[in-house]
């Protein structure tokens, strides 16, 4: 099988149901999945103990990427990342139990496995941003199609805060210290 089909060499590509142009919005939320989905590789590539976590993520991301792909869904089966959403709270919650209260913003940095966490951290809400402005443009979008995308922004709120603390707790474990931002 040939990885090119020429079929987007005038500034269209495919979706499910149809054809748009490569500088539409769903695109561009395209877009920001798959470069949060590659950051994510590069984490894992550091050899971080969360790896089939990340994995997991990944998975979750590709699976978001289907909703946005299919405005005319007649069902989205929200369920998985529903289910993603609490799981990635109690992550959230369980790092801040072994973690330094934070009393100040922090730069991010710290190792290098935290400094691509962190990377992936504002992706991920670069991502959630686009997201929400696709949304809003939307008028047309099934109320089935909106509910995908609501679940979608905010699996990748929650997740830029998971990734947040997993950073932190990458950095702490590895004898890291945090930067304290400095007016």
């Amino acid at each position: 099988m040939k990885i090119y089909t020429k079929n987007g060499d005038k500034g269209e590509t495919g979706y499910i149901g149809g054809r748009t142009s490569k500088a539409s919005g769903m695109m561009e939320v395209l877009g920001e999945l798959d470069e949060l989905n590659a950051l994510l590789g590069l984490v894992l590539a550091s050899g971080i103990n969360q790896s089939k976590d990340i994995e997991k993520q990944q998975s979750l991301l590709l699976s978001i990427g289907s909703i946005v792909a299919n405005p005319n869904a007649t069902e989205v089966d929200a369920t998985k990342i529903s289910r993603e959403i609490k799981s990635l709270e109690r992550k959230i919650d369980n790092f801040a139990s072994l973690l330094p209260e934070l009393k100040s913003f922090i730069l991010p940095g710290g190792s290098e496995s935290g400094s691509r966490i962190h990377v992936a951290r504002s992706v991920s809400r670069r991502a959630e941003r686009v997201l929400v402005k696709y949304l809003d443009g939307s008028s047309a979008a099934s109320d089935i199609y909106k509910k995908g995308l609501l679940i979608s922004e905010k699996y990748l709120n929650r997740l830029s805060d998971y990734l947040f603390q997993l950073a932190r707790f990458v950095n702490v474990e590895g004898g890291s210290p945090e930067t304290i931002w400095m007016k």
